[in-house]
């Protein structure tokens, strides 16, 4: 069977899937919490486990995950 070239729509939300997988794995891995999170930009805990259930992240949140890896 020939394989079938993926949508630039599916390319984009395969990307988000498998980011979204790392940033959730890396919270795990390095135990960073969601008021962490919150505490770095400036919103509510609940905001953030608003965004990681339904699985819609703002830039905010993404950076704040990766500046909190680092430290």
């Amino acid at each position: 069977m020939p394989a079938v070239a993926l949508t630039p729509e599916q390319k984009l939300e395969d990307y988000e899937k498998k980011q979204f997988r790392a940033i959730k794995k890396s919270l795990d891995e390095n135990n960073i919490s969601y008021t962490a999170i919150a505490e770095l930009v400036h919103i509510t805990p609940q905001a953030v486990y608003s965004q990681f259930k339904k699985k819609e992240l703002s830039r905010k949140v993404i950076n704040a995950v990766q500046i909190l890896q680092e430290i």
